[in-house]
């Protein structure tokens, strides 16, 4: 989700070149962005860079460098990227993590009954 605006799109678009390219690597790379970033309200600088990004890329995969940038100036990448910020407008996602089943929000995404008495309602249709 783009609410951080340029940095949330870089790291969006290496996040989907990772997948791509290294598929077991994603949520090890994803933690590593986390683990990157400012403590909270700190959000106000610019934090993620490219170099903080060669340096998580290094640390979680065996993607080069320069495969990971190529990829991401691919035009299917960024539409992939272009698309789940659509989707965010569409359900009007405000945070993260939100949690949709069948194109209903878990109003409590960190609430384990709410989550399973919502996929129960759905499956029973």
């Amino acid at each position: 989700v783009l609410f951080h605006g340029d940095e949330s799109k870089l790291g969006s678009v290496a996040a989907e070149a990772v997948h791509l390219l290294e598929p077991d690597a994603y949520w090890a790379f994803h933690k590593g962005l986390f683990d990157k970033q400012p403590e909270s309200g700190q959000h106000d600088s610019v934090w993620l860079t490219t170099e903080v990004l060669e340096e998580v890329v290094a640390e979680t995969t065996s993607i080069p460098l320069e495969d990971l940038l190529a990829e991401m100036k691919k035009s299917a990448t960024i539409e992939a990227v272009n698309h789940d910020t659509s989707l965010v407008g569409e359900y009007e996602v405000q945070l993260t993590p939100t949690i949709m089943i069948n194109d209903k929000m878990v109003t409590d995404p960190f609430n384990y009954d709410s989550i399973k008495r919502l996929i129960e309602e759905e499956l029973e249709g």
